[in-house]
């Protein structure tokens, strides 16, 4: 067997985009138009630290059993997602974040694009890390400490199926 090639990787440095997208007509196929309209909201800077978009993924396995196995199977099962963002706040000057995710009640979409760098024309053939219904929720302050800026917590409700990998389409 040959050695196999060390594939090339990627820094996350300035590699990614998250968006808040108020409406989407088939979040399975998001069309350029939709997601360069006015009304999108670029969250990406407005985010805190590294944890500033933690979409986390649980699965159940489903246990199978059989007729006199000593052992029990699993197989896929169902999957819960759990949204956390982290945003900067400033109360004299409100940051774009504020402006969508401090407005509780407000039904959108989140749209991550991870690994296309921050400031690229969106266009077909795009590939989005993520297609989040949400609902926005209470957002808290988290506790001041030193050397960091203000920030607040919040977890939006997720309120439909959660895409993955969805590409962008040229329809407008």
């Amino acid at each position: 067997m040959t050695r196999e090639e060390v594939p090339e990787g990627f820094g996350y440095d300035g590699q990614g985009t998250v968006l808040w997208v108020p409406a989407l007509a088939d979040p399975t196929k998001p069309t350029v138009a939709e997601l360069t309209a006015e009304t999108v909201v670029a969250l990406t800077y407005s985010l805190y630290g590294a944890t500033g978009y933690s979409l986390a993924a649980t699965e159940t396995p489903r246990p199978i059993d059989r007729y006199t196995l000593d052992q029990t199977l699993n197989a896929e099962g169902t999957v819960a997602y759990a949204l956390t963002l982290l945003y900067v706040f400033n109360p004299s000057d409100p940051t774009p974040a504020e402006t969508v995710l401090g407005v509780r009640g407000t039904p959108g979409y989140l749209i991550h694009i991870l690994g296309y760098e921050n400031g690229t024309e969106i266009e077909a053939d795009t590939v989005i890390t993520d297609v989040v219904p949400v609902r926005t929720a209470r957002s808290f302050t988290t506790p001041a400490t030193k050397n960091t800026e203000a920030h607040k917590q919040t977890s939006p409700s997720i309120t439909g199926e959660v895409l993955h990998d969805v590409k962008v389409v040229a329809g407008a």
